[in-house]
């Protein structure tokens, strides 16, 4: 980077010559003009140091250093360069400079000085960015706290060059830097300088009265007088502006006129707002209210101007800030600035529009840090300020994000505000169907999930019990002992009331029971256990109480009785003392689970709860030998089938709890459920969407749309080809359904088989169709009529069978994916590597489902996630000897299956990664007892086969896969590859294929941790491989692929043992280099350069086509 040197003085050509050559000195000021502000301060930090070390190194009556000196030359051209990033960096090291007492004031102003004598003849631009940093060199003086110190002359002349407009660019920013200079300036300055230096220059200015007043003017007058009352007096005012003081009562209505009729900036950067806020804010809530409603309300929101509308907004924000009362709060957050602020959000053509929506963002931010009455007060005055509330998504966002962010005790008084207002329900209908009581309703769902009310299950319950008595009783007398029962509303519910009510309840529940408030873990399955038994006792009080009537559907005997019993089981399992209490936890849970399920639908929970009961019993029975277990995997599984997405959040839940100690024979259920047999598939049964209430729980978060993922998954592989494709289709569809052309033939010889002889007479005498149908009596037609009826009847239901096993098909995908869930789950707290193991083979005919079939091609992306979950398990722990040779064979199915299934390659291999880490004892490091023999003899098989069966499938690339990965395993492997490789009887593309396995096992952290005798045979080995290879090498007949090969592994070996291969094998690959190809040649130059120090490199190196090793000097570098 250049920065712009019309001239140089003779000080700089002195300081510059003794300088130049000192690049790392010369480089610093490169660096202070980088974009990356993080090499700024790097720079800024070593430029001073350098100078304060070189002021140290001579004495203090020789002044400055050279450096000091060049570098306060630097800088202050530096700051005149109107290069990008530049002026940044010099700015913020003249400020530390100044800071350190390296220089002072004076000594850059005579720099400053010599730079501007070579500006005579210069351009315009070079004078007008020589203006700007000389306005920017006085700031630096401002905010190193050194003007103030200086001689009068000189503040009174930097004074007047910040106060005259005329001297420099008409620029806003400029402008308004200039102006926060002067006022930072009169801060530090003191009384005496500023009465005798800079008073009279701001005199005359300031005695212009309200009728010339601009922003900049009233922004100058309210800090004089704040800084400097003795000089700004109370006598100057009443002369000039006929005030006492500036932020008075009575002078409100001349700070609006200036604030709106003043050109220039309208934003809270201008100096003005900071000296104005800060008063405002330090006086009483009467002032307070009068300047809000005057200047705010009435003044910058309801003005015509955008600009003004925007500052009004911003002064919300920064009022908000700095709130502490309910009684400013709500000043602030009157009618018209929340609804000119709601208005804008609601009409996207507004200019203003994307501001209002970030102003979203940033009051939630803010709103976070009030004390909890400002956050409660913010919160009921938006609710309450207007029906578009609930009416547009931005204000719906808004109100959901302040509720997510209030402080535990907000949180508990807002909650008790909605439910006052759902009891009230004085709804004001914003569109139809959607009310404020329904999204009152909504809200208490939300705010469970807060995170500063996680801990606090009591008061979750307390929601709950509302949201479940309004959902399934109505209040017939009011009675003040029971929860929610102390008032009765005063309307009945709507229909999309009553629809809120239920979802709210279940969806609460499932909150609950997913949610991740620190993003770690869910709720405590205890804690979520003891509140679903204390809503559970709530519904046996309101299910036996005289004062409330039920709405769900009476209850029988047999139900009643059921309900009974789930409550006297679940308080047994908590008397209970059994050392399964992850089993009783996960019956606890379930139990109440479905029992909640009997205010939905009395029938299908019935059976379920007496297999759970039969379960219960024989859990600890001798007898039982774990069956209890595999009958209760059954239930959860057959409860993934089921629409209520609350029942499937239970399943997988409970199913996490019962992992740790699943039975093979249990967890086969889920894996016949994954793969089952192919007459078995289409006999799943699955629940009709319309028979359930709470079918819209699968909307809730957490939830997987198939149709909606198939279609993100289409879009993913090319959206423009299927959506064409689909179209297409759709077309030709619809020309089925239109032409009769397009009728199949079946359906053809069904319609002529239909019309009988009629047809036939028609083919024999075509010409006379009148004659044809006049033979035709009543009896005849009504037949043909009939029989025609018959065939469309037939063809319809035809179609609609079709579109049923459509159906059908995306619920059983569905399903399976919620299978996959519980895999998921288990393969987290699962460590028995006998039952990992289980996973691979379905989870590998799931991806190749996916592969194969376009519309399980989800349910395949889906199992290979969950197979890389698997491979990336810890602390698997073999439990028998036997798993090893289980192991063993379940290695070589993998390799036989990657022979045909090639496009699952990479997920066989990532189950080969899991197999192989099982044996090695999860440690990546080579431990020569740690192989399984069975498992070598495995891999040494298939090898075997690879080289010596010309007929062989075997897929070589899952081994470069296994050896790469795994070398400390597969090292022991070295001795037969290598005589594969020297075979000369062996195809060469095989050989080649035995020479990159070899080169996978030359590394140093496997070769290093062998004994020494296992080191000396590998040593031996490769040496006599290369010699015996060189040897026979004819110069004429390279095969340039294999050489390379050789080469690679030559290279990687001489890395560990330098001084293993002879000079003359050296010599020979320098003869041969000129034969080889450019990737050859490379490998060479980097063995030679091993063997002849000499030739390191410098830096950069390349081979020619002569194969000879030429070194490329380095660019020159400009000098700064």
């Amino acid at each position: 980077m250049e920065v712009d040197e019309p001239s140089t003085t003779k000080t700089e050509i002195h300081a510059g010559q003794a300088l130049v050559n000192n690049k790392s000195f010369m480089d610093i000021f490169w660096q202070l003009a980088d974009p990356d502000s993080s090499i700024k301060v790097t720079a800024v930090i070593t430029l001073t140091n350098v100078l304060k070390q070189k002021q140290r190194e001579i004495p203090v009556e020789n002044g400055l250093s050279k450096e000091t000196e060049y570098a306060i030359s630097r800088l202050v051209k530096g700051l005149m360069s109107g290069r990008k990033h530049a002026r940044q960096g010099f700015l913020l090291a003249l400020n530390q400079v100044l800071k350190s007492e390296l220089v002072d004031v004076e000594q850059v102003l005579e720099a400053f000085k010599d730079y501007k004598k070579k500006l005579k003849g210069s351009t315009k631009q070079e004078h007008r960015n020589a203006t700007i940093g000389e306005m920017v060199m006085y700031l630096a003086f401002i905010r190193s706290d050194h003007l103030h110190k200086a001689e009068g002359s000189v503040l009174e002349m930097i004074t007047k060059r910040l106060l005259n407009p005329k001297e420099r660019p008409h620029t806003s920013s400029l402008n308004m830097m200039c102006l926060h200079a002067v006022i930072d300036l009169m801060k530090k300055v003191s009384s005496k300088k500023f009465s005798k230096h800079m008073w009279p220059l701001l005199e005359e200015t300031l005695s212009c009265g309200w009728q010339e007043c601009t922003r900049d003017e009233l922004a100058l007058l309210m800090a004089c007088q704040k800084h400097h009352p003795k000089t700004v007096t109370s006598s100057f005012l009443s002369t000039h502006w006929q005030i006492k003081e500036i932020c008075s009562e009575n002078n409100l209505k001349n700070i609006v006129k200036v604030v709106l009729t003043s050109l220039g900036d309208h934003t809270l950067s201008h100096p003005l707002w900071d000296e104005l806020l800060r008063s405002v804010i330090d006086r009483d809530n009467s002032y307070f209210e009068a300047f809000w409603k005057m200047v705010v309300s009435e003044g910058l929101v309801c003005s015509a101007s955008a600009e003004n509308q925007c500052t009004g907004l911003e002064i919300l924000i920064q009022c908000v800030r700095s709130c502490t009362t309910k009684e400013r709060t709500t000043v602030m957050f009157a009618d018209k600035v929340v609804e000119k602020w709601l208005h804008i959000l609601k009409h996207k053509s507004d200019y203003l529009h994307e501001y209002a929506v970030s102003l979203v963002s940033q009051v939630i931010e803010v709103v976070k840090e009030r004390p909890p009455v400002v956050q409660k007060t913010i919160v009921k005055v938006l609710f309450s300020s207007s029906e578009l509330v609930v009416s547009n998504k931005l204000h719906s966002k808004l109100m959901t994000g302040l509720l997510q962010c209030l402080s535990e005790k907000a949180t508990k008084e807002m909650a008790k505000f909605f439910m006052e207002l759902v009891v009230q329900k004085n709804s004001k209908s914003s569109r139809e169907g959607d009310t404020e009581t329904c999204w009152a309703i909504g809200q208490l769902r939300t705010m469970l999930t807060n995170v500063s009310t996680n801990d606090t299950h009591e008061w979750h319950v307390y929601i709950i019990k509302f949201l479940f008595l309004h959902s399934y009783f109505e209040i017939k007398e009011v009675n003040s002992k029971v929860d929610h029962c102390e008032v009765k509303p005063n309307q009945n519910w709507t229909e999309a009331e009553k629809k809120m009510l239920h979802d709210s309840f279940w969806k609460a529940l499932n909150c609950l029971a997913s949610f991740n408030a620190e993003k770690e873990r869910a709720k405590d399955p205890e804690i979520f256990a003891v509140i679903m038994h204390e809503i559970c006792q709530y519904a046996q009080v309101l299910s036996s109480a005289p004062y409330v009537s039920p709405t769900h559907e009476t209850w029988t005997k047999t139900v009643q009785d059921r309900w009974l019993h789930i409550l006297s089981t679940v308080k047994a399992t908590q008397n209970s003392k059994s050392s399964k209490v992850s089993h009783l936890l996960a019956f606890k849970v379930l139990f109440l689970s479905l029992g909640l399920q009997l205010f939905e639908d009395m029938k299908f929970p019935l059976p379920l709860l007496e297999d759970l009961q039969v379960c219960y019993e024989s859990v600890g029975s001798k007898d039982s030998d774990n069956d209890w277990l595999s009958v209760l995997v059954e239930i959860l599984v057959s409860l993934l089938s089921r629409d209520s997405y609350h029942l499937r959040i239970i399943s997988s839940k409970v199913f996490y709890m019962l992992a740790p100690n699943m039975s093979q024979k249990a967890l086969n259920i889920v894996i016949q459920a994954l793969v089952p047999d192919e007459e078995n598939e289409e006999q799943i049964d699955f629940e009709d969407s319309d028979n359930e209430d709470n079918s819209d729980e699968g909307s809730d978060e957490g939830e997987l749309d198939v149709n909606q993922s198939l279609n993100e998954v289409q879009g993913v592989n090319g959206a423009e080809e299927s959506s064409s494709e689909d179209s297409e289709q759709d077309d030709e569809d619809e020309a089925e359904g239109l032409e009769l052309s397009d009728v199949d033939e079946s359906f053809r010889m069904k319609i002529e088989t239909a019309l009988g002889d009629t047809v036939a007479k028609e083919q024999d005498d075509s010409s006379d169709k009148e004659e044809s149908d006049s033979e035709m009596d009543d009896d005849q037609m009504f037949g043909v009529d009939k029989a025609l009826a018959e065939v469309f009847k037939m063809k319809s239901q035809g179609q609609k069978g079709s579109e049923i096993r459509k159906e059908q098909k995306k619920q059983i995908l569905s399903f399976k994916l919620r299978c996959l869930d519980l895999i998921d789950n288990f393969i987290k707290v699962s460590s028995d590597a006998s039952l990992l193991m289980d996973l691979i083979e379905p989870l590998l005919r799931l991806v190749e489902t996916g592969v194969r079939d376009r519309e399980q091609k989800i349910l395949g992306e889906k199992a290979t996630g969950v197979l890389n979950h698997l491979v990336k398990t810890k602390k698997v722990s073999l439990t028998s000897e036997t798993e090893k040779s289980r192991i063993a064979l379940l290695l070589k199915s993998l390799i036989q299956l990657s022979v045909t299934a090639v496009p699952l390659l990479k997920q066989i291999s990532a189950a080969c990664y899991f197999l192989l880490k099982i044996i090695l004892g999860n440690e990546e490091e080579f431990n020569s007892e740690s192989s399984s023999h069975q498992v070598m003899e495995v891999l040494s098989e298939q090898l075997q086969d690879y080289f010596e069966k010309r007929d062989s499938r075997l897929n070589i690339l899952l081994f470069h896969n296994v050896f790469e990965r795994y070398p400390a395993i597969t090292w022991p492997l070295y001795e037969m590859l290598i005589n594969y490789a020297a075979d000369s009887k062996i195809r060469i593309f095989r050989r080649t294929q035995a020479v990159t396995l070899i080169s996978y096992l030359v590394k140093g952290n496997v070769v290093n941790k062998l004994i020494a005798k296992q080191k000396d045979a590998f040593k031996e080995a490769v040496v006599s491989f290369v010699k015996q290879y060189f040897n026979s090498l004819d110069v004429n007949e390279v095969k340039q692929k294999f050489l390379l090969e050789v080469l690679i592994v030559l290279h990687k070996f001489l890395t560990l043992f330098p001084q293993a291969i002879s000079e003359s094998i050296f010599t020979q690959l320098s003869e041969l280099r000129g034969n080889l190809n450019k990737d050859g040649k490379r490998m060479v130059n980097r063995i030679l350069a091993l063997q002849r120090p000499s030739l390191k490199r410098q830096p950069t190196e390349t081979g020619n086509d002569n194969g000879d090793l030429t070194v490329k000097s380095p660019k020159k570098k400009k000098v700064a």
